[in-house]
This record gives C-alpha cells, structure tokens and sequence, in this order.
C-alpha cells in the first residue's frame, strides 16, 4: 500500500529516521507493515546506521527502564522482560512492568544456556560430548558448556559458530570450558571469548587455560590468543558465562575471593580486588543497573555491592587504559542487604537492583529493600530456582550481516 496521504513521506529521509529511531524496537516493526516506503526505508541488513541512531536513543531512554531476556523452567519458551523503574508504572492504567515469549524456534541443541546480551545481540551455548570437571569431590557434573549460536531476536538473524574440536586422547580426561560475550565501545567489536581446561592438573603441573577468541565479522573464525594460570568459574555456585560491563569480562577466580577481568581491547587477563574478607564468602557476580555487582555472604546476610566509578575521577577519560589505573579509579559501593530468612521465604535470589534502588528477584517479583515487603511485578512468568538469573537486554536492530557476518540464517516467523 502506498503511503500516499502520509505527511512523513515527503521528509527528508534522515529526519524520518530520527523519528523512527525514537520508538520501541516492536514499534519500529509494525510501522515496516504500514507501507511500502517505510518497509524500504527501515532495512537493517545493509548496515548499522539505523541499528545505532536507534541504539542510543535506547540507552539515553530512560534511565527508569531495565530489560531482560530468559528462558523458562523448560528451556522451550524464551522471554523478554521490560521493568519500568517509576512509582505509577507505565501510565496511570498499566503496571510498571511487561512480558512478552519470543516467538522464535530455536536449534534443537540450545538448552536454555545464555552466554551474554549486549546491544541486541544474545550468545547461547549448548552441550558438549566431553567430561565435565568437578568442583568438589565425588559431585557429578554435565558435560560443559560451549558459545555456539550469536542471535538478534528483532532482526531475527542467527549464526552458527565453529565447534570446539578437542583431540581425542586429551578428551578422554575432563574438560572445563568457559566463556563470555561483550562489545567494546573504543573499538566498535562484539566478541566471543573461550577459555578451555583440559586433563586433570596438580600442584607440580596446574592447570593451564587455552584462550581463544571470535570476532564478529572478521572472517577470521576462532584464532588463538594465548593461555592463562586463572582457573575460572569452577566452583559451584559459578557460572561459565563472563559478564560484560564497560568492554571488559569477569569471572569469579578459582580462589573464590577475586574476580578475573579480561579487556575486550588489549586481550589481557588482570585481577580485580573485591569487598570481600576471609569471612565473607562471594558466590556471584552479574549486572546491576548497568554496573558489575557481586553478592557475597556476611553472618546470616546476603550483601550486594556494585562498583562504581569515583565520582571525583569521573572526568570522562577514556574507557580504555592500563587495567591497573583503570580500576583505581572505581569502588565498591554496598547497595542492599538482605537477610537470608527474607531470600528463603520467597525461595528466589535477586536477579537486578534498579536505578530507583528496587530489587527484582528471579521469579519475576519485586522486594522493597526497606519495608522488604515482596511484590508480583510479572505475574505470568516462572522461572526456576537456580544460580543464573535472567539476562539484562536491549531490543535492538544491530544486524549481524551489516556486521559482516556470512552464512546467516533467520528464524522462521
């Protein structure tokens, strides 16, 4: 149909991007169906100028909005969840929050494993054929994880990733596999980053990781990028997948008592201090309001800290420099305590803490962190009980083909 009595039809073509860019990715798809003109205008495949007028509109929207993506207890149904951090919801008539299951089918193979999301673009794992290794003696353990499959559930585009090919001999011993996702700002990548364990180790010969790395449309396949002596994400309440904040991955270390920052830039492993003393036990770390936040135990208490840059250093240098000045500059700031009678009682951990300072637990509900009463903000969404929480997201039109990307395939509507 022609778009013939519509006035934005005779604006200039960049102006009618900057409105577009302006609305809900979801919004942006609708319009494509009004006409032919804004089918032909709103393409995404060609390149990314859209993708990032649209991505920072997003990011300067309000900061009052956190998105995320999960699976459900099942590993069948994907979800995106939107929380908007305001006193009286969305409107006076709708709730401060929205749910919506992603149509989309993925591989047979994906289980439910998320890697990271960053701009739009999610990193699934699946399965692998070898030995898990155990953290503790005698537990048993699945085969590991590895990132096989990149995605944009808005452009509907999915890519497959090389599989980690191991010889046979040295896969006879257990393997330990883990990884992350992220995208660096300086340099304008998305990366994917692999660290393998393979075969037992000991105090005389410790086990050594195999660092290797996959650049979004760089056709360059996985290319090695060195080893490492940090043993990551082994224990049990770690979780193989790095976070991403501010271009750099983090693992919780071997030791338990320190997190492992790789910059997404130089390449280089650094270790990041945390709050934490010989009788406060971390047990995780993920995103929080857009900042790395780890919880910890302390007594008969849960603790949540996020770091955050100084504010008497924040003169917007650049996000890149030597790791070791680039994180004196920040500090661990105590945001929520919670009493682990509260976490038992609601049988859910705390998924994100909100700029407003709410907290948002797992199974889709809200806690008040003074009155600590226990609100439904997504009553229709379960998930399970377990150490990984949803992912925070943003949907976006970052097309992995304008990426340079081959060999993409589309989810079928």
């Amino acid at each position: 149909m022609a778009c013939r009595h519509n006035p934005l039809i005779s604006l200039p073509q960049e102006i009618t991007l900057n409105i577009f860019s302006r609305l809900p990715a979801e919004s942006v798809l609708d319009c494509k169906q009004v006409c032919r003109s804004w089918k032909n205008l709103l393409l995404f495949d060609d390149d990314n100028f859209f993708a990032y007028q649209h991505l920072q509109r997003r990011h300067g929207h309000g900061p009052h909005t956190t998105g995320f993506v999960a699976f459900d207890r099942d590993a069948q149904d994907f979800w995106y969840l939107e929380y908007h951090d305001e006193d009286n919801g969305i409107n006076d008539k709708q709730p401060n929050y929205r749910s919506k299951m992603i149509n989309i089918k993925f591989p047979a193979d994906v289980c439910g494993g998320l890697v990271g999301s960053d701009n739009g673009l999610i990193c699934l794992s699946v399965k692998t054929k070898y030995n898990g290794i155990p953290a503790y003696k005698f537990q048993l353990v699945d085969s590991p994880d590895e990132p096989l499959y990149i995605c944009n559930p808005i452009t509907r585009e999915f890519v497959n990733l090389p599989r980690i090919l191991i010889d046979e001999k040295k896969s006879e011993d257990d393997v330990h596999i883990v990884h992350g996702f992220g995208y660096h700002p300086l340099i304008n990548e998305y990366k994917v980053v692999r660290v393998s364990y393979i075969g037992s180790a000991n105090k005389l010969t410790p086990r050594r990781g195999l660092v290797e790395i996959y650049t979004l449309g760089s056709g360059s396949g996985w290319r090695y990028a060195g080893e490492t002596d940090y043993y990551l994400g082994s224990d049990y309440f770690a979780n193989p997948g790095g976070v991403c904040v501010n271009g750099r991955l983090h693992w919780l270390s071997d030791e338990f008592q320190d997190i492992v920052a790789f910059d997404l830039v130089d390449e280089k492993f650094q270790l990041l201090r945390t709050p934490t003393a010989q009788n406060r036990c971390p047990r995780r770390i993920f995103v929080a309001g857009h900042c790395l936040c780890i919880e910890y135990i302390i007594g008969d208490s849960l603790r949540y800290s996020l770091l955050k840059k100084n504010k008497e250093e924040d003169n917007g240098s650049s996000c890149h420099m030597n790791e070791q000045r680039y994180y004196k500059s920040w500090s661990w700031n105590t945001e929520v305590e919670m009493p682990f009678e509260v976490l038992c009682e609601v049988r859910s951990e705390i998924c994100s803490i909100t700029k407003m300072g709410k907290i948002l637990l797992t199974d889709g509900r809200e806690v008040d962190p003074y009155s600590r009463e226990v609100l439904e903000f997504i009553g229709s969404c379960n998930f399970d009980f377990d150490w990984k929480v949803p992912l925070p997201h943003t949907n976006t039109f970052v097309s992995l083909e304008a990426l340079g990307e081959t060999n993409i395939k589309r989810f079928e509507l």
